[in-house]
């Protein structure tokens, strides 16, 4: 039996619209004045109808059989599951703490989360996006509930990014999935090179064994495999595939705008390592042939200044300002241009993208969405907010996922002439299989653990309580907000 997903259907672009959506209708209803809230939500509302119309079908050249996308959707289930997401398999313990501490902030308190334990007024500031539709499932069954509802939510999102992933390549493919799985770049070189700089080589067969976290080897400059995203930073990654893959789609500016609108609340700093994109789609899709000058500007102007882009812009202006209040935000610097930081971008930049743009250039050297996502993870690297280094290693993300979709078409894409390429190719990817490997391998070792007693911790990392806890935040100013800021004073729900 076959799925024919080839047929002029809109209803995955349509989920993913709304998947994006839910959230940010609940923050604009819950975070913000009714006075802005309301109006803006009745735009967002028209925007998705807008969206939804001006919309491609979704289209598939080949059809699926059925047992191939229930083995697909049942591989990617797994993997949610390992990723610690719900706390059903143990989780790394940094990461996982802080985003169990704001969940559980996020059903423990009224929103908007404001704290005034400690005699001042405190905001919760983050990126929460992700977590506001199962904390309402939180609040109205329970704790555990919520925790269960964070699984299915994660699933859908990454089932949902998978299929617009497929669309792009054309078919449903298992090669597709296999590199959705395992795309990384190649830090078992920089892992062998640190072993042999410290005369430590004999340390590191265990600690492959044991599961040894890979990435961030040079700390300054790091790109993360899908898998160590999905593992680590889930409340990002899982929304920013989603509204990706929906832009790259769009053929049309006039909901442009808004659809990038619906990654600002969940991936600020990818969204800001996409927006060089963003600019360069509204003028390679406006089709200004045998205008004039003041035709060209009236015609860019009627396909942009949309309402679905002015609500769009409008809401990222908001959540802007939301963002502007955390406290981290102030602190703006630049990684020191000098021979040691540069040598350790050189080996980052060869690990990680040069050793794909070898077989790029030989396969797609005129993709210019791939030469600008390049430059700006080339710029963006060498910016810092706050005290450590998170703006660079999320503001490359869209080049290296970008660079993952090209490498996906020169895999699935018949060409029987490059029988050497994809050799080579392939060979590459194992190696750089060796880093999700490791996530996937330290998940499954301390699962076991835990549930043979070998361990005595609990599967869940729980030993933050709240965001709010100043003394046990290690990472305090990344979620608390200011009450003087320009959003609080004008714009939060009292």
């Amino acid at each position: 039996m076959n799925i024919a997903l080839r047929t002029k259907t809109k209803w995955i672009p349509t989920l993913s619209l709304v998947y994006l959506a839910i959230p940010v209708l609940l923050f604009l209803s819950f975070w913000i004045k009714p006075l802005v809230s309301v109006p803006l939500i009745a735009l967002i509302l028209y925007s998705l109808f807008r969206t939804y119309q001006n919309t491609n079908p979704f289209q598939l050249e080949k059809p699926s059989a059925k047992g191939k996308v229930v083995w697909i959707l049942a591989i990617l289930f797994v993997w949610v599951l390992l990723s610690g997401i719900g706390g059903f398999v143990w989780q790394n313990r940094w990461d996982h703490m802080f985003r169990n501490a704001l969940f559980q902030d996020l059903v423990k308190y009224d929103w908007p989360v404001i704290d005034t334990s400690l005699g001042s007024t405190r905001l919760l500031c983050y990126n929460f996006g992700f977590w506001l539709p199962s904390a309402l499932i939180g609040k109205a069954l329970g704790m555990q509930a919520g925790y269960v509802f964070q699984l299915i939510w994660a699933f859908f999102g990454v089932a949902l990014a998978f299929a617009l992933l497929c669309e792009r390549l054309g078919k449903v493919s298992m090669t597709a999935l296999i590199l959705f799985l395992v795309f990384s770049g190649l830090d078992i070189v920089l892992f062998f090179l640190g072993k042999i700089h410290s005369h430590e080589l004999n340390t590191a067969l265990g600690e492959l064994l044991q599961g040894t976290h890979l990435e961030l080897k040079l700390y300054q400059f790091s790109s993360a495999s899908n898998t160590t995203l999905l593992f680590w930073v889930y409340n990002q990654i899982i929304p920013f595939w989603v509204a990706f893959l929906l832009l790259l789609r769009e053929t049309s500016n006039r909901s442009r705008l808004f659809v990038f609108m619906l990654m600002l609340l969940y991936s600020p700093f990818p969204a800001v390592g996409t927006l060089p994109l963003l600019v360069y789609q509204f003028f390679q899709k406006s089709n200004f042939e045998g205008l004039t000058r003041a035709d060209r500007m009236r015609s860019f102007l009627r396909n942009t200044v949309t309402i679905p882009n002015l609500t769009g812009f409008v809401v990222c202006l908001l959540i802007s300002l939301f963002y502007m209040s955390n406290i981290a935000t102030g602190s703006v610097g630049l990684i020191p241009l000098n021979t040691g930081s540069l040598m350790e971008f050189g080996l980052y930049f060869s690990t990680e993208f040069l050793v794909f743009l070898v077989f790029i250039l030989l396969d797609r050297k005129s993709d210019p969405v791939y030469w600008i996502l390049l430059g700006s993870m080339i710029v963006f690297s060498f910016i810092t907010l706050g005290n450590n280094y998170d703006f660079g290693w999320r503001t490359c993300i869209p080049a290296a996922f970008y660079t993952m979709l090209l490498i996906a078409k020169i895999l699935t894409e018949p060409a029987p002439k490059r029988k050497l390429l994809r050799i080579a190719l392939i060979a590459v990817l194992v190696i750089g299989s060796v880093t999700p490997a490791m996530e996937v391998l330290r998940t499954v070792e301390n699962t076991t653990a835990v549930c043979t007693g070998v361990s005595t911790e609990p599967l869940m990392s729980d030993s933050l309580d709240s965001v709010f806890d100043q003394a046990n935040n290690k990472c305090y100013d990344n979620f608390i907000g200011v009450s003087d800021s320009v959003f609080a004073e004008y714009f939060l729900a009292k």
